[in-house]
């Protein structure tokens, strides 16, 4: 052609198909992103949640955690060394499961990609937290000091009362709780004081939108970067 002419070239795009393999790139993206955000659920969930994080109101910082630690909880409790607490610390840290959740079709303008969470299984936190004094004196051998302290479960104790008494023979707690130490003698009725009781759902209502802005944080940060691929 002539220098100087105008050239226009063109690309006739089928609207419906372009769309068609848009959702199938994005589906992949998420789908994707979201396997990301499941594979390190532990790390960017989980833990801040129990052990705390920028931004994050954690297990470890209420007011049951602080009690369970104390000399008046180790006291009540019976515990005979402060790492007990530890126990259900650990069990937290490990009862949780995270899955995929995708209704994705790319014929249709619909899709659906997420994630379903389920935290702390109370059956294996209770089997965690047996009492180190189960199945001797009036102890079941299954009892477990989990029960007394979670808000669900709460259970008191009809029939006995706790004394306090400082180190005393007979008192497990001597050694770790001072002066907080004492003895569970009979008649009266003992219960873990309510604002010390583990509110598990308390725990993620407080939680819930650091939770959804930390997902949504790591599914824009792994979908960025695998558009920069």
């Amino acid at each position: 052609m002539p220098a100087g002419d105008e050239l226009e070239v063109g690309l006739h795009i089928d609207v419906k198909e372009a769309e068609r393999e848009l959702r199938w790139v994005l589906g992949d993206m998420l789908i994707e992103a979201v396997d990301f955000v499941v594979t390190h659920f532990k790390t960017i969930i989980i833990e801040p949640l129990i052990l705390g994080g920028k931004g994050w109101k954690p297990f470890v910082q209420t007011s049951s955690w602080r009690w369970i630690n104390s000399p008046k909880g180790y006291g009540q409790l019976g515990f005979s060394n402060a790492a007990e607490p530890n126990k259900l610390l650990h069990a937290i840290l490990a009862s949780w499961e995270v899955k995929k959740v995708v209704r994705f079709n790319p014929n249709s303008e619909n899709m659906y990609i997420g994630l379903i969470f389920r935290f702390a299984d109370l059956g294996k936190l209770r089997q965690a937290t047996i009492h180190p004094a189960a199945g001797r004196g009036k102890l079941p051998s299954d009892a477990s000091w989990f029960d007394w302290i979670y808000k669900g479960v709460a259970m008191p104790e009809s029939g006995f009362h706790f004394r306090r008494t400082g180190p005393i023979k007979g008192s497990r707690s001597s050694a770790i709780a001072g002066p907080e130490a004492g003895l569970m003698k009979p008649g009266g009725f003992w219960q873990v004081t309510p604002r010390f009781r583990f509110d598990l759902d308390r725990l993620i209502e407080v939680n819930e939108n650091k939770i959804a802005i930390t997902i949504q944080h790591w599914l824009q940060t792994r979908i960025a970067e695998l558009s920069r691929a």
